[in-house]
Parts: structure tokens; C-alpha cells; sequence
């Protein structure tokens, strides 16, 4: 319809001329007079010699390249997402949708708080909890020679935090994906709406109403009547009358187009609000932030363990550096980080980038160090031996013959009017009847023994001191002889004594010795508690004694001051009407557990 229109068009304005010419004709030749031109036109015969204008031929048509389109091209001054720049990685991208974002976007959309979540990456969000957990007071509130519980327990929360990686960063990309959509809209629906707009034909319809409208009054105002004439002007009042609808209806049409695109955008912009509802599944920005809590926390756990088994491990061990993967060397110790510099130059010796395919975190450079020491410990405890030593107290055994605990102390302790139930000695390091590697033997379970009498490991012993049985009166042939006296009260008495010895516990609190920092200084165990001591008292006594394994002893350094104080009001033994007497303590046996390398 549109060609028939223009063509109409054209014809109504050649038409229109025609008319001008043959009222320019009227003026000079007046009515009553007759034009031989008019009543016979001469046609002009066409020039045999002349040919037709020849049309314009195109070429075929080819694709074009449009190489542009790709990471390093350039954008499009007119038509582009960011501006005059195009992205060339992930975090320019971000920076970009947040400039493009505040250039387009009123600054009250909440769509640049949210956005403003993503700002920082997992490597920037890591090294902060890193850098904030080195600068508290508490880094080192762990106990360094457990390093091999805290390497476990680290390499648990590690194995969390590679999750946590994973989800945060895929619900940045998600995030950015939507803020890159949600600036996408608000570029294309412009140009959208500009579309629809334009393509509004009712202006072009106005003109060839009005051009019809007025070729049709000129055919009318002809003086003379022409079957022709007359139908020109029906056909140009015609075409007047049909563009005239046609504006109506395309104003129409586009109205409702209209409508339906603002509905359209406004359900559209209703969707992306779900990005904003909290506990909503879309709210990509709150998921992360909550991922981001449990990263903080599990993360400055790990730094807490490692750094104080790191520090174990030098100590115990002498153990200064082990190897990742098959020949990277590195440090065992962790340093307390203060700047994100420093710990990016650490993290750059575990893990070396490789150019944009590899940018490792604190993350990577921690799970490599865990195992690194892990592996390295694991080789080393094939060729450790585990043991348990029993050392009298107040008897010879050391070199040179000498007592740690001398019978003054042992009177002190347990003898005289008013005991004290604590005594105190040196564990030297020449104490231990094999040879050991000193600086890695270690405890790992503690016990106590308790002596009484020589009787202590042995059945009761009938010696020249145990009471005799009376002999029985001789009697005169056929009488009958008195029962048996066995056992006499005095026998009975004697053995009893040694069964509500054998029966007796003591609850006894140690003080371990003080141990050595990584770098100097020294600080104290918490003291091991051991309850259930029991005296090697007659023929039942325990010769095996329970050993604790508390964790206020484990990897203990053995040799130094040791404290044993027994507690007088909690010993009882069974049907007991008294407390048990402190005095029936003769002899103490301390008993170790250790793990170590054997020279």
C-alpha cells in the first residue's frame, strides 16, 4: 500500500501541473475561442535513433567482516555497553558496569548498593581476613605443640573455605551477569521506544492526505467537463480519504504499542527487584555476604592453627622447611602478616602465578602449606617409635646414682605432722634408659604410681614377721584334738591391713615443666589432673598404671621442673570409716609416654 501511495503521490502532483499549465492556457486564450493546440495536441514521434536510459547495475552482495566484535576491538562511538573502552578482564568489567551503571542509573537506584558487594574479589576479601586475624592479640591463643591435631582441624575448615570459594565466586558472577543485563536494559529500551516511535507512518499519511486533498480541489476547479479530469479527482479524493485513515489507525496502533511496551518494561523491572528481596534465592549480593561471614571466621581459624603449628613444629621438630609438590622448597614458619603486600609476596613463593590462567589466593597458598607439612611429617613418623618409660622418684636411676627425690623431701611430703602431698624435682635430660633424638622426643600420655610397701608388687609374703599359728594342746590318746586355730585374729589382721591398701585411690594434680617458645620466651602448660591413683598396695596391686592422654600433655617436652601434689580429702578405699593416712605414701613412679626418634 505504501508504493501504491507514493506512486499515487507522484502521479497527483504531475497532475496538479498539468492543471496549473491548462489554466495558464484559459488566461490567454478566453472562453469562445477555440486553441488547435488544445483541440489537437501534436505528439511528437519518438527519435528512431535515440535509445532507451539504460538502469544502473549493482555488483553481488558480500558478507562483511565487522572485525571489531572480540576483546580487543573497539567499541562503537554511537552504540556501545561501557563507553569507549571494552573490557579486557573480569575485574575492568566490574569497574566499567559500575561507571556505565552511575552514568545511566539515578543515584538512588539501589542497584549500585548491591552492586557495590562484588567490588572486591575472593583474593582481596581473603587477604583482609588474613591481614586482620596476624593484627589481634589472641593469634597465638593455641597451643603450638599440638601442631598435629591443628593441622588436621586447619585442613578441615580449609576444605570448607575452596567451597566457600566456589559459591562466592559464582554468585559474583551471577551478580555482575544481572547488573550487566539490568544496564543493558536501560540502554536498549530507549532505543527501543524510539523505534516504535519513528516507525510511526501518520506524518507521511498527513502529507499525502493533504496532497490528494488538494490535487482533488484542482481537478474540480476545472471549467470544462473531461471523463478523465473527473476521474483523477475521484481517485485523488479517494487517496486523501485513505491516508487519512491510515494516520488514524497507525496513531492508533502505535498507542497501543506503546502501552504494551511500557507494560512490558514495567514487568520487566518488577523482575529484576527479586535480585533485591532478602532470603530471596536471586539476591545474589546477600548469599555472598553470607558466605562471606562463614569465610571470616573459618578462615582466621586456619590462620590461627597453622601459625601456631608452624611455631610447634620448629620447636619439636627443628623442622624449618618442606617442599610443595615435587621441588618447591618453602618455609615452615608463617609470618604475622601486616599488609596485603605481604602476604601476596608469601603467597607468590607457594604458588607462583602463571600469567592471567593462574592468580592464586591466600586460600591456595594456605591448603599447599598444609599439606606440604602434613606430607612431611607423615614421612618422617614412619621411623618414630612410641613408648612409655617408668621413672622411680626417690630411688637411684638417673646417671651418677643420685635421687630427684630425696628421703627429706619424701618426709616433707608424706611423714612428718603436718605433710604437704606436693613434691617437686628436675627431669634432666639424661634421665631416659634408651638413647633418643632429643630434640624431637616428645609426651604423649602421662600416669602415676604409688608405692606403699615391699609388698607392693609381689602376693602377700610370709616372712619371720607375719604372725604364727598358735600350736594346738596335746591330748591323751583317744581324746579328740581342738579345731584348727588357722587363721588366728592376728593373721587376719595382718592381711587386711594390706587389702585396705590395695583398695585405696589418690587424685593427684601435675605440673608439667615449662616449655620453650619458637623464638625465645617460654610459657606453662595448663596442669594435667589424674584421678583414680592407685597405691601398689599387697598382692592385687596394679603394676600397669592408666595412663592419661589429656591434651595438656600431648607433645610435651618432658625434661625440665615437674610438681605432684596429691589431695588428701579426696583419697577413700572401700567401707573406709577415715580418710586414708597421707603417711602410707612411700614411693612415687612417674610414668611417660613418648614419641620420638631412636638414636
Amino acid at each position: 500500500m505504501t508504493e501504491r501511495r507514493d506512486f499515487l503521490g507522484i502521479a497527483a502532483l504531475a497532475s496538479v501541473a498539468m492543471l496549473e499549465g491548462s489554466e495558464a492556457a484559459s488566461a490567454a486564450n478566453p472562453p469562445g475561442t477555440k486553441d488547435a493546440k488544445a483541440e489537437a495536441p501534436i505528439k511528437k514521434a519518438p527519435d528512431k535513433n535515440s535509445s532507451p536510459e539504460k538502469v544502473q547495475e549493482h555488483g553481488p552482495i558480500h558478507e562483511e567482516s565487522f572485525g571489531d566484535y572480540h576483546l580487543l576491538g573497539k567499541p562503537d562511538p554511537t552504540a556501545n555497553l561501557f563507553g569507549e573502552v571494552r573490557p579486557k578482564d573480569w575485574k575492568s568489567t566490574k569497574q566499567l558496569l559500575e561507571t556505565s551503571l552511575r552514568a545511566t542509573a539515578p543515584g538512588g537506584d539501589p542497584i549500585h548498593d548491591w552492586l557495590k558487594t562484588f567490588d572486591t574479589g575472593f583474593d582481596g576479601r581473603t587477604t583482609d581476613v588474613v591481614v586482620k586475624a596476624a593484627g589481634q592479640p589472641n593469634v597465638s591463643k593455641y597451643e603450638p605443640q599440638l601442631y598435629e591435631i591443628l593441622l588436621r582441624s586447619a585442613g578441615v575448615l580449609l576444605d570448607r573455605c575452596l567451597r566457600y570459594r566456589n559459591d562466592m565466586e559464582r554468585y559474583e558472577i551471577s551478580g555482575v551477569s544481572a547488573g550487566i543485563g539490568y544496564l543493558t536494559f536501560l540502554k536498549l529500551k530507549p532505543l527501543q521506544r524510539n523505534f516504535l516511535a519513528k516507525s510511526n507512518l501518520a506524518d507521511l499519511a498527513q502529507i499525502a492526505k493533504t496532497t490528494n486533498a488538494r490535487a482533488s480541489q484542482k481537478y474540480a476547479e476545472v471549467w470544462f467537463q473531461d471523463y478523465e479530469v473527473q476521474a483523477k479527482q475521484i481517485e485523488a479524493a479517494g487517496d486523501a480519504t485513505e491516508a487519512g485513515a491510515a494516520e488514524v489507525k497507525d496513531n492508533f496502533l502505535t498507542s497501543l504499542l506503546e502501552k504494551q511496551f511500557n507494560i512490558q518494561t514495567d514487568a520487566q523491572l518488577a523482575q529484576f527487584t527479586r535480585l533485591l528481596q532478602p532470603g530471596s534465592s536471586s539476591n545474589f549480593a546477600e548469599r555472598y555476604l553470607r558466605l562471606l561471614s562463614m569465610l571470616t571466621e573459618d578462615l582466621a581459624d586456619v590462620y590461627y592453627k597453622l601459625y601456631s603449628a608452624s611455631k610447634g613444629i620448629q620447636q619439636v621438630l627443628g623442622l624449618n622447611q618442606v617442599t610443595v609438590g615435587l621441588d618447591t622448597p618453602i618455609a615452615v614458619d608463617i609470618p604475622l602478616f601486616q599488609t596485603a603486600a605481604a602476604v601476596k609476596t608469601w603467597v607468590d613463593q607457594i604458588v607462583p602465578s602463571q600469567g592471567n590462567q593462574r592468580t592464586p589466593d591466600i586460600v591456595d597458598a594456605l591448603v599447599l602449606w598444609n599439606r606440604a607439612v602434613i606430607r612431611t611429617l607423615e614421612t618422617a613418623a614412619q621411623y618414630e617409635s612410641e613408648f612409655t618409660v617408668s621413672i622411680p622418684l626417690n630411688q637411684p636411676w638417673h646417671p651418677g646414682n643420685a635421687t630427684m627425690l630425696s628421703a627429706a623431701d619424701m618426709n616433707a611430703a608424706f611423714a612428718t605432722a603436718t605433710p604437704t602431698g606436693s613434691v617437686s624435682f628436675t627431669l634432666p635430660n639424661t634421665c631416659l634408659p634408651i638413647a633418643v633424638g632429643q630434640s624431637n622426643i616428645r609426651v604423649v600420655g602421662l600416669g602415676l604410681s604409688v608405692e606403699h610397701s615391699q609388698d607392693d608388687a609381689s602376693p602377700l609374703q610370709y616372712t619371720t614377721n607375719f604372725p604364727h599359728t598358735p600350736s594346738n594342746p596335746a591330748v591323751a590318746v583317744g581324746q579328740t584334738p581342738a579345731p584348727s586355730q588357722e587363721p588366728t585374729p592376728q593373721q587376719i589382721g595382718a592381711a587386711q591391713q594390706y587389702e585396705s591398701i590395695r583398695l585405696a585411690r589418690l587424685n593427684a594434680t601435675i605440673t608439667t615443666p615449662a616449655q620453650t617458645k619458637q623464638g625465645g620466651g617460654s610459657y606453662s602448660r595448663p596442669k594435667v589432673f589424674l584421678s583414680n591413683v592407685r597405691i601398689q598396695g599387697g598382692g592385687g596391686g596394679d603394676l600397669e598404671p592408666i595412663l592419661s592422654y589429656d591434651p595438656a600433655c600431648r607433645g610435651l617436652n618432658p625434661f625440665g621442673a615437674w610438681t605432684i601434689a596429691f589431695d588428701p580429702t579426696a583419697v577413700a578405699f572401700f567401707q573406709a570409716n577415715a580418710p586414708i593416712p597421707i603417711n602410707w605414701v612411700t614411693g612415687l613412679i612417674l610414668h611417660l609416654r613418648l614419641r620420638g626418634t631412636l638414636n
